[in-house]
C-alpha cells in the first residue's frame, strides 16, 4: 500500500482522479457477489487446450461446455 501512496502522489491531478474512480469501480464490483457470479456463468471460457483429458478434469480446467458455475451455500 506504501508504494500505491508513493506512486500515487507523483501522478498529475487528473491521473488520480482517474486512479480513485477505478478504485471505486473496482470496490462496487468486488461487494456485487452475485454479478460476480452472472459474470462468471455468462463468460465464454475455453478450458486448457494442453494435456490428457483426465488430467485436465482433475484440476476443473475443461472449460466452460464441461462445468456448472456453482455459487457458494450462503447459509439458512
Amino acid at each position: 500500500m506504501e508504494m500505491t501512496v508513493r506512486l500515487r502522489l507523483r501522478m498529475t491531478k487528473p491521473q488520480q482522479i482517474q486512479a480513485e474512480d477505478r478504485d471505486r469501480q473496482q470496490s462496487a464490483w468486488i461487494a456485487n457477489e452475485a454479478q460476480r457470479w452472472r459474470e462468471a456463468e455468462d463468460a465464454d471460457l475455453g478450458g486448457r487446450v494442453s494435456g490428457p483429458e483426465d488430467w485436465r478434469a482433475a484440476r476443473d480446467e475443461m472449460g466452460q461446455e464441461h462445468k456448472v458455475v456453482v455459487p457458494p451455500y450462503e447459509g439458512d
